[in-house]
């Protein structure tokens, strides 16, 4: 490493820019050897123990710099990084992450290697490549780290929103890239992220959760134990478009879980009353997933079925269903039809008035209304 060091800050700079310009170049800079380059730096300030206002000034420079251009090289998915290069990146990585946590005031640092951490991890488990980059990450033990910020109420805004994109990412992945989560621990961070007082912090963990919410029953009944749910319904009620949106995201996805044991408790919820109200969303996508949402709930329905059916028609959700079922978009007509076919046709047999069911079961009727049914925690 120079000790000119205008000089190495300019060529850090340069090397930056231009792995930001887009995959090609991101492969360009790759080829010339700029990871041995950056690793070199990182040794000689990972192992040089001077002190002093200047060198820490120096060592904290370089090292952001390097964070960002390792960020950059994690960037782009036209095509996506070669596995072979990321795992001589990510280690390094991981060792930024390490000096950040020792020292005092590097909060710059982490947030770039977060930041690249989101990117290499974004993407659907049908894309191989970045399947098996996030079970790289799993395999670097970046996880602890994002889980350590999560649960500090400490934790700066600016490395917070790379974090929660790190855990929804990984939400998205197969079965064992979700549940490493949840072995890192981070779901008590949720009560944090859900009550925070930025609201687009609150808006990304919603749609974190959300891509959780597609897991598996394990980790569903997880995220039921740990009581987060009541808070998503409360942010639906009140929330901006915007958030209301994540919200019936993910309340669909919990109705999609087709687990009957959970019906009476999304019930309670007010997870019908949510559901009505989706179908009269402007946005096609939401409609589609509400729609999917009152399938499973139905089907998931056992021996509450007739409450469930007749809750929903009391709630209006037949009347819309007919209408949607001539919806210009071809899956929202296809899912409002076989619903009525399947669960509101003459077949079907309903009762015209929902049932009172005493003790520790539910009941439909002007009582039910979700805001009533929040326990915030």
């Amino acid at each position: 490493v120079s000790d000119n060091v205008e000089a190495q800050e300019q060529a850090l700079w340069t090397l930056g820019n231009i792995a930001g310009e887009g995959a090609h170049m991101r492969d360009f800079i790759v080829e010339q050897g700029i990871i041995n380059f950056l690793a070199k730096g990182i040794e000689y300030f990972v192992v040089h123990k001077e002190t002093g206002f200047a060198f820490e000034t120096r060592r904290r420079k370089h090292l952001q710099l390097t964070g960002w251009i390792l960020c950059n090289l994690c960037r782009f998915n036209d095509p996506s990084p070669k596995l072979e290069v990321m795992q001589q990146v990510v280690p390094l990585m991981v060792i930024l992450l390490q000096c950040s946590r020792e020292s005092e005031g590097e909060q710059k640092i982490s947030k770039e290697v977060f930041w690249g951490f989101s990117y290499l991890t974004d993407g659907s488990p049908d894309e191989g490549g970045v399947d098996l980059l996030k079970n790289l990450f799993i395999q670097s033990n970046g996880l602890p780290f994002v889980g350590a910020v999560l649960l500090d109420p400490a934790s700066p805004e600016a490395v917070l929103v790379p974090c929660i994109r790190i855990v929804g990412n990984m939400g998205l992945g197969n079965t064992l890239q979700a549940q490493a989560l949840f072995d890192a621990g981070v779901l008590p961070a949720f009560h944090l992220l859900l009550n925070h007082s930025n609201a687009i912090l609150v808006k990304e963990a919603v749609w974190a959760l959300s891509n959780l919410l597609s897991g598996n029953t394990t980790q569903i009944a997880a995220i039921v134990a740990e009581g987060l749910l009541p808070t998503v319904c409360h942010h639906y009620l009140t929330g901006s478009s915007v958030l209301r949106r994540n919200c019936a995201w993910a309340l669909c996805n919990f109705a999609m879980a087709g687990t009957p044991d959970y019906v009476p408790y999304f019930v309670d919820l007010g997870g019908l009353k949510i559901l009505a109200d989706i179908l009269i969303f402007k946005d096609n996508e939401v409609i589609k997933v509400g729609l999917m949402a009152i399938q499973a709930i139905l089907g998931a329905s056992g021996e509450h079925f007739e409450a469930i059916a007749v809750g929903l028609e009391e709630l209006g959700v037949c009347d819309q269903l007919d209408a949607l079922q001539i919806h210009l978009n071809e899956d929202i007509a296809s899912y409002a039809s076989d619903i009525v076919e399947e669960f509101y046709s003459e077949k079907t047999d309903v009762s015209l008035v929902a049932p009172n069911i005493a003790g520790d079961q539910f009941q439909f009727g002007a009582d039910m209304h979700v805001a009533q049914t929040i326990e915030l925690s």
